[in-house]
């Protein structure tokens, strides 16, 4: 997580950003954690939803508070690395042949209780899109691995987008 920093302050850099604002949900919650921990004179503000505590770390239970499925899905990982990468494979195209409703359901079991009951309205319908559009890139991305192998040239397309600085 302190490469994550790194990145974000060559990033805003590069971009001349001096004061930044992070947000992270799931996965993305330590990242974010640790760029404002380590980057206080650029992150004003942080915050953090969803997100797993740190794994081994003394005195927590990692899956506490966590949706069955994603503790599920963590012990499948740590005992069959294989067998939870076909699972991920298989999840992302259920995700991306699924519908909003069935999307928003599927995201709500894998939060804790409180997590679960704030996302309604907007912010439902904004994880459900977000999370198509990552099974999709995902999809791309795996894709392009695939044809990598077989051969077949592809181009590559890289994004970096910032949000408008943090007022003063």
């Amino acid at each position: 997580m302190r490469n994550c920093a790194g990145d974000v302050r060559a990033i805003c850099a590069a971009l001349k950003i001096d004061r930044l604002l992070t947000w992270g949900i799931s996965g993305g919650g330590p990242h974010v954690l640790a760029t404002a921990a380590l980057l206080p004179d650029l992150v004003v503000a942080a915050a953090s939803l969803a997100s797993p505590a740190p794994y081994g770390a003394e005195g927590l239970d990692y899956y506490q508070g966590m949706g069955q499925l994603n503790v599920d899905d963590y012990k499948l990982y740590f005992r069959d690395k294989a067998a939870a990468r076909a699972k991920v494979d298989t999840d992302r195209e259920e995700m991306l042949a699924a519908t909003p409703e069935e999307v928003t359901t599927l995201l709500q079991s894998l939060l804790s209780g409180p997590d679960a009951a704030v996302l309604t309205g907007d912010l439902a319908e904004y994880l459900e899109q977000s999370a198509v559009r990552a099974c999709a890139r995902c999809r791309r991305l795996v894709g392009g691995r695939e044809r990598a192998r077989r051969g077949v040239g592809l181009r590559s397309r890289g994004h970096i987008g910032a949000g408008p600085p943090a007022p003063r």
